[in-house]
């Protein structure tokens, strides 16, 4: 099943934030508001997976910047891929590889790097990361607003190929 990977519209929001509620909890027009506010900020990128033109997954990739106040072992500033939701019927279909790649062809035409951060314990998108070429830098740093399950998360860094124009 072939399903087409695009930049988010506002047309796909309620049906995003539907997804992401179903999974993450949180109220709907949260999480339409935190999409809108990535379609107007040119340093994120949400992108949408559509079957038989229906979000069926989503995904997107922003530009971190730490606080001056930041602690020591805060993630340093970069491009992450963050957010990767796909909805439970397109799992194991290649879908979070193709929005992950599609994620870091975006932040090739910004950066030579690209970053990402999971809990350790997820070994599916570990193994994701490790076939696209990431690598763990370090389990002991903070990113802010985000905790992790058992405590313990893997950063992760990537050497991007600048894209073509």
């Amino acid at each position: 099943m072939e399903l087409p990977v695009r930049p988010a519209v506002a047309a796909d929001l309620p049906a995003a934030a539907r997804l992401a509620v179903a999974e993450r909890a949180g109220q709907p027009a949260a999480w339409r508001a935190r999409f809108a506010a990535d379609l107007a900020d040119p340093d994120v990128c949400l992108l949408v997976a559509l079957h038989r033109g229906q979000v069926a997954g989503y995904g997107r990739v922003s530009r971190f910047e730490p606080g001056p106040d930041a602690p020591v072992n805060v993630a340093p500033a970069g491009y992450y891929l963050t957010g990767l939701l796909v909805a439970p019927g397109y799992r194991r279909l290649g879908l979070g590889e193709r929005l992950t790649r599609a994620r870091m062809a975006w932040a090739a035409t910004r950066a030579t790097e690209i970053w990402f951060f999971a809990n350790a314990a997820n070994q599916a998108s570990l193994r994701l990361h490790q076939r696209l070429g990431f690598r763990e830098v370090a389990r002991d740093f903070v990113y802010p607003g985000v905790t992790f399950a058992g405590g313990v998360g893997v950063l992760g860094r990537a050497a991007l190929t600048p894209a073509e124009p």
